[in-house]
């Protein structure tokens, strides 16, 4: 299976899904958010700045349409909540997970609960890791050089210099 921690209004779902459809696959994707915005910036988020109900504007409802609208509301299920309060529900093993929540403590919570959940060749895409000059969100590369640290994952940068998103893997 997949997992998306942050689903806003369910483009990158809509791209997992059809990527599982488009190969046949049983698998689903498992879409976890709270849909309310986000929690408050903590203690190793400083320099992060967060406009009031920011990302508020999202809702479960309207991505369930979405994926509905493409044929592929069969492929996914949502999780309404903060991630310590969803992730729990889900067992594993993935093969996939993408990871776009901003702040330290959700990313934390994502990794630590995830990366023991993957399969061997499982990869973990990461938003918002970036170069220092450009990092809005100081708090993800925080929370993933502590999750990956003394294991076997890398970070592997994607994209250009303007691109925040790495991918997280495991070494050989």
């Amino acid at each position: 299976d997949f997992v998306e921690c942050g689903v806003f209004k369910g483009g990158t779902a809509l791209l997992l899904a059809q990527a599982l459809q488009e190969s046949n696959s049983f698998h689903i994707v498992h879409l976890l958010d709270a849909w309310q915005g986000m929690p408050c910036p903590g203690e190793q988020d400083a320099g992060t700045t967060i406009p009031e109900k920011f990302f508020a504007d999202s809702s479960e409802k309207e991505v369930k349409r979405l994926l509905k609208r493409y044929g592929l509301r069969k492929c996914c299920k949502t999780y309404r909540g903060w991630f310590r309060d969803t992730l729990t529900i889900l067992t594993g093993p993935f093969s996939l997970v993408h990871i776009d929540c901003d702040l330290y403590e959700p990313v934390a919570e994502c990794l630590s609960y995830l990366m023991p959940r993957m399969t061997p060749t499982g990869i973990i895409v990461m938003d918002d890791y970036g170069e220092l000059g450009s990092r809005r969100f100081p708090g993800v590369k925080k929370a993933v050089d502590k999750c990956i640290a003394d294991t076997e994952w890398y970070v592997v940068p994607l994209g250009g210099e303007r691109d925040q998103s790495v991918k997280l893997m495991r070494g050989c």
